[in-house]
Parts: structure tokens; C-alpha cells; sequence
């Protein structure tokens, strides 16, 4: 069976070494805190000089969370502190040690070796790609959803995000507090009272876990016409009144959150007649990020998995600034249909699809007579131009003269509040545009 990748760095303080667990991937490991099973060892020196975490007496033994196999807690005769897991299937397993290399009671660290001049009586397990990282944030949180309920494909665009989130607080799940709120009228009588209940639950939590955090999924549909949300038969309201319903006046300020995020799943309606919207929600209501999609027609389920599940991985969990997660989400699965919004404490960040063939500065490529579009016909590398030819022989492109029916595109290049993602790594080809919300 195939473990999770993970990682770990060593730090040196005086004569001792301590393992300080780094971020592995967050939507394979229930927690990375120090209460878990075992810590992978990493036999490199790390140039990191924060402070170091002890893991004495901080794991069960026979439980291991990488292989999920079994294993043992090895800690090294000569340090006392570096620890690492012993599995106890032959197999090696990437990120553990397998069991027949370790005999009881004479494990040595890398580190300690190398500082012997001994040789390892075991094989090195391979860096992990996400040695970069900082580390999986599994602290107190809230995950609160509230979408219109409105079929199956709704549901389980939430039930996707929840359930990545329970994954996360596996064995630790009084840390986490996840609470859904289906509703076909958000402001009927009934939902009111389940609101100020679901408030109270929030209040209640926050003080037996002071400075926890939240994610607020919000999902439901949007006027194409004014771009109000919808939230309730023939209801529609701005985005700020519909959070008022929800968290009236100063109430997230209240709570003293030490980091909120908003995910809005709604159709590109929103964006359209509110191009500042999510800047104006996440100061009014104090929100540290927001993130929504740009679309006419937007499949929730996909915007689900394709942006919200990297957000919640990588941002929420794994501590990545927001510009980086955005890149991660540059799919064509995504892009394809719609782009990527999000603001970030005074930053807005847009990622937008630019294939070559069809607009490779982000925006579609019509001709300019007759405004039909435009069909791809040859990029020159030398000059960062494409060319593009009309499609209509009509009598506005002076049909005699052939040439009169192509014209050129230059590309844009890297600048101030602007970065091109060349397609790579399965990427697809996309612009991040990045501005102040002054």
C-alpha cells in the first residue's frame, strides 16, 4: 500500500538535535500535530533556526500514521531526542523504516552517525517534495457551511470540503467543531432560530479554544441581472445584507478569530456587477481571505474540487500564502470555465485562463471589423506574437487582399502585478493578475 509523502528537518541547538516535523501533504495525513503516532525522520542538516520541537512521550507506540502498516517508535541511543518509525512489514515503505534493518535498542540517527564517523545500518528514506513547506496547521477550527439547498450536486459540493476537513482532525475531533446549514429560506422563522443557535455553538467553542479559526462556506446561487445573491424564493440581496443575516454587526470581530477565511461558491452573477465584492465582504466582516469563481455557468462540484479543496489543503492547512495556492489551482478543469478571484488583507488576485489558441492574454480574441472570433493560425516565438485569421470571407475584410483577414497578438510578459503560468506540470496556461483594493 503506498504511504503518504512526508518530511521532517532537523535542527541543532548546542550539542543536541531535535526532529521538527515539516508539512506533508495534508489531504493524505489525519494530523501532523505533535500528539501523532510518529514522525518521519529526515537525515539532512536543516537551516532553519526556530525554535525546536520535543517529541519525548509524544506518540503512541504500534501506530503508525505514514504506512498506516503498524510500527514502532525508535528513539536514538546516542541523542536521546531523534526519533523515528520502524514498521513492522519488510516492505519499505516510503517514509519509514523498514524492520529488519533496526534491532532492538540500537537505532542511530543520521546525524549522530555522521558525527561518529559510523556508517547507517539502514537505507535512507527519499526526501519528500514537500520539504518546502512549513507545516500542517491543525489547530482548533470551525467549518461552517451554509447553502441553498437545492439537489444533490449542491450537497455534495459541501459534502467534499467537509469531509476533507474531518479527515484533518481525525483522533482529535473535540479540536474541531463542523456544522452545516441547508436552507431554502434564510431568513423563514425556523432558520433564523437555527442561526442564532449555530452562533451560539460558535461563541461556545471559541472560548474552550481561544484564537481558533474558521472557514465559512457560503453557497448558493446569484442574479445574473444585479448580481445579488440568492437566498430565498424570488430573495435576492448584496452579498454584505445576506452575512448580516448571519453574522450580524461585529459578531466575527468578537470572536477573536485568529484566522477566518470565506469561500463563496456562487456564479460569476456576483463578480460581474461587483468586481470589488470580495475585498468589500472580508473588511466589513473581518476576514482574513476570501476566495470565489468568475463564470457564467459554474458546476459547484467542480469548483469544489478543483478550487476550494487545494484552498483548504494548502492554505487553510498547510500555511502557503495565498498567490502559491492560486497556481496550484491553475487547471483546465478550471480555467477552462471560469477564473479564480481572491483577496487577501488589501491584495486582490485574479487567475485567469490564457491558452494560446483562444486568448492568450486572458481575454477572447475577436477580430476587429466583423467581431467574430478569431482562429488561431501560428505563434512566432522570436517576436512573443500570435497570429490569428478571421474566419468570415465578408466584404468588410476587403476579401482581394487576403492578408487584410490576419493580425497579431503581442503577449504580455511578466510585470508589476502580473505573472505569466507557463503550462507545465499538468498547469494550464494561465495569467495571475495581482492589485491593491485602495
Amino acid at each position: 500500500m503506498q504511504s503518504p509523502a512526508s518530511s521532517s528537518s532537523l535542527v541543532s541547538e548546542g550539542s543536541r538535535v531535535f526532529i521538527q516535523p515539516v508539512r506533508a501533504s495534508p489531504r493524505q495525513l489525519p494530523s501532523n500535530s505533535s500528539r501523532a503516532a510518529c514522525h518521519r525522520v529526515e537525515p539532512y542538516p536543516a537551516s532553519s533556526t526556530g525554535k525546536a520541537r520535543l517529541l519525548k512521550n509524544s506518540y503512541r507506540p504500534n501506530i503508525c500514521n505514514f504506512c498506516r502498516q503498524g510500527g514502532f517508535i525508535r528513539v536514538c541511543i546516542r541523542c536521546l531526542v531523534f526519533a523515528a518509525c520502524v514498521c513492522i512489514d519488510e516492505e519499505h515503505i516510503q517514509g519509514c523504516l523498514p524492520n529488519r534493518y533496526i534491532i532492538e535498542n540500537n537505532f542511530v540517527c543520521p546525524t549522530c552517525a555522521q558525527h561518529d564517523g559510523l556508517g547507517l545500518a539502514y537505507p535512507l528514506p527519499s526526501r519528500s517534495g514537500a520539504s518546502s513547506y512549513s507545516g500542517v496547521d491543525t489547530s482548533p477550527l470551525i467549518m461552517l457551511s451554509v447553502f441553498m439547498d437545492d439537489g444533490k450536486h449542491f450537497v455534495s459540493a459541501v459534502n467534499l470540503i467537509e469531509g476533507q476537513m474531518t479527515g484533518y482532525y481525525h483522533g482529535k475531533e473535540s479540536e474541531s467543531l463542523i456544522i452545516s446549514l441547508p436552507f431554502k429560506d434564510l431568513g423563514c422563522s425556523q432558520i433564523s432560530k437555527e442561526i442564532k443557535s449555530i452562533r451560539t455553538q460558535m461563541q461556545t467553542f471559541v472560548k474552550k479554544h481561544p484564537h481558533c479559526r474558521l472557514v465559512f462556506l457560503l453557497q448558493t446561487h446569484a442574479d445574473p441581472a444585479s448580481g445579488n445573491l440568492i437566498y430565498g424564493p424570488k430573495k435576492g440581496a448584496p452579498a454584505e445584507a445576506v452575512l448580516d443575516i448571519l453574522f450580524p454587526g461585529r459578531f466575527l470581530p468578537s470572536l477573536k478569530l485568529s484566522k477566518s477565511t470565506l469561500l463563496l461558491n456562487t456564479c460569476g452573477g456576483f463578480v460581474a456587477f461587483n468586481p470589488r465584492g470580495l475585498s468589500e465582504i472580508g473588511n466589513l466582516k473581518s476576514f482574513d481571505a476570501a476566495f470565489a469563481p468568475d463564470g457564467p455557468n459554474i458546476d459547484p462540484l467542480l469548483v469544489a474540487r478543483a478550487l476550494f479543496y487545494p484552498i483548504v489543503d494548502f492554505y487553510v492547512m498547510g500555511q502557503e500564502p495565498v498567490a502559491k495556492v492560486l497556481k496550484r489551482c491553475a487547471q483546465v478543469e478550471l480555467l477552462s470555465h471560469a477564473a479564480a478571484l481572491a483577496w487577501n488583507r488589501g491584495s486582490l488576485y485574479r487567475l485567469q485562463g490564457a491558452p494560446l489558441r483562444h486568448r492568450p492574454n486572458g481575454t477572447p480574441i475577436r477580430c476587429s471589423i466583423c467581431s467574430q472570433p478569431g482562429d488561431y493560425h501560428t505563434f512566432i516565438k522570436e517576436t512573443g506574437q500570435v497570429v490569428f485569421r478571421c474566419r468570415f470571407q465578408n466584404k468588410e475584410h476587403a476579401s482581394k487582399n487576403n492578408e487584410k483577414r490576419k493580425w497579431a497578438v503581442q503577449l504580455l510578459q511578466n510585470d508589476v502585478g502580473r505573472e505569466i503560468l507557463e503550462p507545465r506540470n499538468g498547469h494550464y496556461r494561465s495569467i495571475l493578475f495581482k492589485e491593491s483594493d485602495a
